[in-house]
């Protein structure tokens, strides 16, 4: 599965996976970076940088070699916004702004599910205020 995703080279992707999978395969699937560090080929969001065309990966639950970031216990989900709150924000303004496509999630995970709840609110809202014949783009 992580091979099928990496192959379609997205520029921008989300995961509550803490696991690597995903970025060894985008790495195993794109030309070695100019550089020669493999690493260059994806960068790691919230520890890297969004640099240039380079496709970057959004871990809202951390990551495996920083197990202190991992969000995995009740009480990690409870602070979640306390510690990830701008990681948060970022799927939200994906969400805004981006069509999303969801794969293997159980969608039973009460932040992500909050920041989308979060977004049709709001999405909610303006088409309430914006005239019908404005509202192209608003779902």
């Amino acid at each position: 599965t992580h091979a099928l995703l990496a192959g379609l080279r997205v520029r921008e992707a989300v995961t509550t996976n803490y696991d690597r999978l995903y970025e060894d395969a985008v790495r195993a699937a794109a030309p070695a970076p100019d550089s020669g560090d493999p690493h260059d080929v994806l960068s790691v969001l919230p520890w890297g940088r969004v640099q240039g065309d380079r496709p970057w990966l959004l871990k809202m639950h951390g990551d495996v070699h920083y197990p202190e970031t991992i969000v995995l216990s009740r009480s990690s989900f409870v602070g979640y916004d306390s510690r990830w709150k701008p990681v948060g924000s970022i799927l939200q303004s994906l969400l805004m702004t981006r069509h999303l496509l969801v794969v293997g999630a159980s969608m039973t995970d009460e932040n992500v599910l909050r920041f989308a709840y979060e977004v049709a609110g709001l999405r909610e809202e303006l088409a309430r205020q914006v005239p019908a014949h404005r509202q192209a783009g608003v779902l």
